[in-house]
């Protein structure tokens, strides 16, 4: 009797550990078109990158591989197995000339454990970076030298108040230029009166020089000499700024530097656009991704790493 009683609480112990702990790392949390992504693999994504990263910041991350992997074949561009791991090879041997087979197999054999995928998707996320590369160069290699842009002026404010008080006296006709210089809090723009210089659209939204500038499309739909409304411009150190286009060009030569920063977004305004016209769903331990999915992969990755 006592062997049997033992054997049923083995069992019912059991069945709670695989209800509890294993069932859920088989559900799906992300499905890009027919492709799968359970939680299990998410996690230990997550435990790669960082266990304290946001877990919508992976969610988007691995999207945008499975986005990757499905839609370079598209324009004709795959990487061999032998291609993937020269790569590696390249990568392992670092700045000395040349690497054993010995020291490459240690370090590949380091890096997979360090990973804590199998060896099949180690090979796989290599894979999908270097694919990403090779589109983002397609793409790039494709970009015109050619645009349409407008010729931006702002002016930095560190308050809403201020920003506001300076588009009314924009409104009442001081000159634009004079008031970045008195105004500005970026020193660097206001000695040149917040001149910006040409900008295509695919530029915008970018960091530039030492200015954290994020002014969204509608700067192509400001007329000619018109002022924007005031525009928060970094949340955290709540800085706001006002803009306005003085000349407009339907095709101008793109500036050397910001070619390169227009050349470099292609990959994101790529996948920017497959979100869009792709299925994508995300899902979780019941009907959807919700509040109790995201707290259970938070206490999988606090158990994880205290493990």
């Amino acid at each position: 009797m006592a062997a049997v009683v033992l054997a049923v609480l083995g069992l019912a112990i059991g069945i709670g550990y695989y209800v509890i702990y294993v069932i859920p790392l088989q559900h799906t949390i992300i499905k890009v078109n027919d492709a799968e992504i359970d939680i299990d693999y998410f996690i230990r994504r997550m435990l790669i990158a960082d266990p304290t990263n946001d877990v919508f910041t992976m969610i988007e991350t691995i999207t945008n591989e499975e986005l990757i992997r499905q839609g370079a074949p598209r324009y004709g561009i795959s990487v061999t197995e032998d291609e993937l791991m020269a790569e590696l090879r390249n990568s392992a041997r670092g700045e000395n000339e040349t690497i054993s087979e010995t020291e490459f197999q240690s370090w590949y054999r380091d890096q997979r454990n360090e990973s804590g995928l199998s060896d099949a998707e180690f090979k796989e996320l290599a894979l999908t970076s270097l694919t990403g590369l090779r589109l983002q160069q397609f793409f790039a290699e494709r970009v015109s030298t050619v645009a349409e842009q407008v010729h931006l002026h702002y002016i930095m404010f560190s308050t809403y108040e201020d920003a506001l008080e300076a588009t009314v006296r924009l409104e009442d006709g001081e000159d634009f230029a004079d008031l970045a210089r008195e105004l500005s809090i970026d020193e660097a723009s206001a000695e040149l009166g917040g001149d910006m210089g040409w900008w295509p659209l695919d530029a915008l939204g970018i960091q530039y020089d030492t200015t954290f500038l994020t002014p969204p499309d509608w700067m192509f739909e400001l007329g000619i000499g018109q002022v924007s409304a005031p525009t928060m411009m970094d949340q955290e150190a709540m800085m706001f700024a006002v803009f306005m286009v003085s000349e407009r060009a339907t095709a101008r030569d793109i500036d050397e530097d910001l070619l390169e920063i227009v050349k470099s977004r292609q990959i994101e305004m790529w996948l920017n656009n497959e979100m869009s016209i792709q299925t994508i769903t995300l899902h979780g331990r019941n009907n959807g991704f919700d509040s109790e999915t995201h707290a259970w992969i938070s206490w999988q990755l606090s158990r994880r790493q205290g493990q």
